[in-house]
């Protein structure tokens, strides 16, 4: 039997049935636990029924399309990014880096720019601004009910989480959304957990209208962390049609003549708020390998601890 995980508690994984739908609580084989194999909400799994089909064991862990870190979840459709032009103002710093860290997962963005009803002029001008370079960017405001149908149009058929910084009205839209779902939390535990197991805070919850939501505070931070600086020009939306132009291979589009990337710039086809943005990222990135490239030749690959302090000072929390 084929099923998916929908919540995870620290002794069972609660496992929906594909075909019947019907919610089981599944044990784990051995092999998993010796293999530090780890399950994350999203995970399809084969399974089978045990104690009079009442319950189950999960026999194999199927591949993963793609996975996050905060949230752990795994098998993502898309992301649902979620920023305001005012209350917080906007962070372009920020926007972008969630940009190119969800680009590089290769997961699909709808750009949802909230409060709209306060600052309209500014709303509209980010929308313009992403629109161009080829994102998908929704207007709302979940206090007016602005949007909100449009962003339920766009979670049909997709299983989807949502992420964006502290402030800008993630849980008030996904509240909105949330009434269409099939089931609670509450239910999924009633259902499952028959006894005192501590569940993890995220669970996959299904759409009555189509389509499944990650039900979590999502991630309201992020990093450059898993981005290698070959695939950086990867992430940024706006150059996958000039890549491979630039007169020099491995052209790094900073310093080096004939870059079509540059020329690009200029030309207005790019905008240069965003380059510079790219080649900030770009630096920041080298900076972080040069530092463990010296770490590593000081210390010959052994494994040094630093303090939070010392990783600030050299860049590597950047």
């Amino acid at each position: 039997m084929q099923g998916k995980i929908i919540n995870i508690t620290n002794k069972f994984v609660i496992v929906e049935d594909n075909d019947t739908k019907q919610i089981v609580r599944c044990s784990l084989k051995g092999k998993f636990k010796k293999d530090k194999i780890n399950f994350l909400v999203g995970d399809n799994v084969i399974f089978n029924l045990t104690n009079n089909d009442e319950e189950g064991l999960v026999e194999e862990l199927l591949e993963r399309k793609n996975s996050l870190i905060r949230p752990p979840v795994s098998n993502v459709d898309q992301v649902i990014l979620v920023f305001a032009s005012k209350n917080p103002d906007i962070s372009y710093e920020i926007l972008d880096t969630f940009l190119a860290v969800i680009e590089n997962e290769d997961i699909e963005i709808v750009l949802v720019i909230n409060k709209f009803d306060l600052d309209e002029e500014g709303s509209k001008l980010i929308k313009e601004k992403y629109e161009k370079i080829g994102y998908k960017v929704i207007l709302s405001s979940a206090k007016q009910n602005i949007g909100i149908s449009e962003i339920k149009d766009v979670l049909k058929d997709k299983i989807s989480v949502f992420a964006g910084p502290s402030g800008v009205g993630k849980s008030s839209i996904l509240n909105e959304v949330l009434e269409d779902a099939d089931l609670e939390v509450g239910d999924i535990s009633d259902k499952t957990l028959r006894g005192k197991h501590t569940t993890k805070g995220t669970v996959l919850l299904t759409l009555k209208s189509g389509g499944r939501v990650f039900d979590t505070a999502g991630f309201t931070t992020i990093d450059l962390l898993n981005i290698d600086d070959e695939n950086l020009e990867f992430c940024f939306k706006e150059f996958l049609p000039y890549l491979g132009m630039c007169k020099f291979t491995g052209c790094k589009h900073d310093k080096e003549i004939g870059c079509e990337i540059k020329k690009q710039v200029e030309e207005g086809n790019i905008s240069k708020e965003r380059y510079d943005m790219f080649i900030d990222f770009q630096n920041k990135l080298k900076n972080r390998a040069n530092h463990r490239e010296k770490d590593n030749k000081i210390y010959k690959g052994k494994k040094v601890f630093i303090s939070s302090k010392e990783a600030n000072k050299r860049g590597l929390n950047n």
